[in-house]
């Protein structure tokens, strides 16, 4: 038997998912869930540490 999920060929582990899609949908609320690559992360929150910087400095003036 494999996971129901869509496109994935996974060994069942419970519930008719596979272990990583099982886990998703116990964390997450769904095995769909696609989990955000870290260095977008770490780009976006870069990104808002320039514009908040921005912000206080226009609010000094």
């Amino acid at each position: 038997m494999s996971c129901t999920v869509g496109g994935c060929d996974g060994k069942h582990y419970a519930k008719g998912y596979c272990s990583k899609h099982y886990m998703r949908n116990y964390k997450y609320g769904s095995p769909y869930i696609t989990l955000v690559d870290n260095y977008d992360t770490k780009a976006r929150r870069e990104a808002l540490k320039r514009i908040m910087a921005r912000r206080l400095a226009k609010n000094e003036l």
